[in-house]
């Protein structure tokens, strides 16, 4: 996995500054965020003309929700 050094973020980077992550991934298509010097996160823009991917949202379960 080749990565772009122009598009790597700290965690800490990332939360005190996300809009700078969005404005780099609109640059250049990606961002990663790494957490414990390791690669954690990637950030992708969402084209809605991609149909050959599915995006799935999960949610894990509230915990005031124990029915």
């Amino acid at each position: 996995m080749n990565i772009d050094t122009n598009t790597i973020f700290s965690m800490t980077e990332a939360n005190q500054n996300f809009s700078m992550v969005a404005r780099t991934v609109d640059q250049y298509g990606t961002a990663i965020i790494f957490k414990n010097n390791k690669p954690r996160y990637e950030i992708r823009v969402f084209d809605d003309t991609e149909t050959d991917e599915t995006c799935l949202l999960y949610t894990s379960p509230s915990p005031r929700d124990k029915r």
